[in-house]
């Protein structure tokens, strides 16, 4: 409606390597924060966790922090998987306070993905 003036988005990226380089099969949560920090005004913390995707059986690591951008209070999660030599970040972005309706629809789409190479 007119009065939003934010579309609530989940965004799915596949990062292949190049040139036969090996991705490690584990993310530095730090190195990911740290840019986070430096990225973002009013950058907090809210939860950094290790999760299991059932459908994949597969282990991901899993940050959510809220920011200021443009005027709008934000908040995020991401869920960063290394899979088949690949990285597979997914994120939901929201309004800080339209946060929680979105984030189980996230966290359902999240633990019935099916990935295929």
């Amino acid at each position: 409606n007119p009065e939003d003036l934010f579309q609530e988005n989940i965004v799915v990226n596949v990062l292949m390597p190049k040139n036969n380089f090996t991705i490690n099969e584990s993310i530095n949560t730090q190195d990911i924060v740290q840019k986070l920090v430096n990225q973002n005004q009013g950058f907090r913390i809210d939860n950094i966790s290790t999760i299991h995707i059932d459908s994949i059986n597969e282990t991901a690591e899993s940050i959510t922090y809220s920011f200021e951008n443009a005027g709008f209070l934000f908040k995020t999660k991401q869920v960063f998987l290394t899979m088949n030599n690949n990285i597979y970040i997914f994120s939901l972005l929201a309004e800080q306070k339209e946060f929680d309706k979105y984030v189980s629809i996230f966290d359902k789409i999240l633990m019935n993905i099916h990935l295929s190479i």
